[in-house]
C-alpha cells in the first residue's frame, strides 16, 4: 500500500485490510512512520522521488546516499545518523510513475527514458555502496499512458506521457537493467479482464530479459 505520508492516521484500517506492505515517501514526516511502521509489524519500502533534483545529479546522489544511511540497516561500525533505532528499511523506491510527466518534468530537449536511467544508475549506485544487500525498486510504472509497445521515437521528447511497457523497454536498451533489484508496477491501471490480476504483460527478452507471468 502507498501509505505516503499519511500512514499514521490510517494505521487501523491498514491493520484491518491485513496489509503488511507499506509504501512511505521519504520526507520530514518518515522517522515517525518507520518507527510506527514497526511497532505494528508493517514493512517498509521508502520512496525515493525528488522533482526538483532530475537534472542535479550530484544533489539527487546526496539526498539518495542520506536517506539509505539514515535508514538503511547497518553495515559499518563508524558513527551514522539514525533518527529511528528500529525497523531498518531494506528497500527503496526510486521514483513514482517515472513515465507520466506529472510524476517525472522533463524539459522540451530531454528524452523520459534516458533522465530516469541516469536518475535510477545514480541512485542504484548509492543505495548499493552503502549497503550491498539494500534493495532497489525500479519503474513502478502507471499503465493510464497505455499504448502498447509504441517505439519510443513516436512519444518524442518533452512532457509526454509514455506507455509502460515502451518505457520500461526502452530504460533497458539504455543500459538501465542492471541497476535494479525489483521491477515495479502498478497493475491496477490495467483491469482488462474485471479482476485486475489478469494485468501483467511479458514483456520481449530484447528488453533486458524482463518478464512476469499471468496471474491466474
Amino acid at each position: 500500500m502507498a501509505a505516503g505520508n499519511n500512514y499514521t492516521g490510517n494505521t487501523a484500517r491498514i491493520d484491518s485490510l491485513g496489509i503488511r506492505w507499506v509504501v512511505l515517501d521519504c520526507d520530514t514526516h518518515t522517522a515517525e512512520n518507520i518507527t510506527v511502521s514497526a511497532a505494528r509489524h508493517h514493512n517498509v519500502v521508502l520512496r525515493l522521488c525528488r522533482p526538483d533534483l532530475t537534472t542535479d545529479l550530484i544533489a539527487w546522489r546526496a539526498y539518495v546516499r542520506s536517506a539509505a544511511q539514515t535508514y538503511g540497516p547497518a553495515v559499518h561500525s563508524g558513527p551514522r545518523i539514525r533518527p529511528c533505532r528500529i525497523c531498518p528499511v531494506r528497500y527503496y523506491q526510486i521514483w513514482n510513475k517515472p513515465n507520466r510527466n506529472s510524476f517525472l518534468p522533463v524539459t522540451a530537449q530531454q528524452w523520459r527514458d534516458e533522465v530516469y536511467t541516469n536518475l535510477l544508475q545514480a541512485a542504484y549506485t548509492e543505495i548499493k555502496a552503502v549497503g550491498p544487500s539494500l534493495q532497489v525498486i525500479a519503474m513502478n510504472t502507471d499503465a493510464t499512458a497505455l499504448k502498447g509497445a509504441v517505439p519510443p521515437a513516436v512519444y518524442g521528447i518533452g512532457s509526454n506521457d509514455w506507455g509502460y511497457y515502451t518505457f520500461i523497454k526502452a530504460v533497458h536498451q539504455r543500459g538501465g537493467g542492471v541497476y535494479y533489484d525489483v521491477l515495479g508496477v502498478e497493475p491496477y491501471t490495467l483491469n482488462f479482464g474485471g479482476s485486475g490480476l489478469d494485468s501483467a504483460r511479458i514483456l520481449s527478452p530484447e528488453a533486458g530479459e524482463v518478464a512476469w507471468p499471468s496471474i491466474p
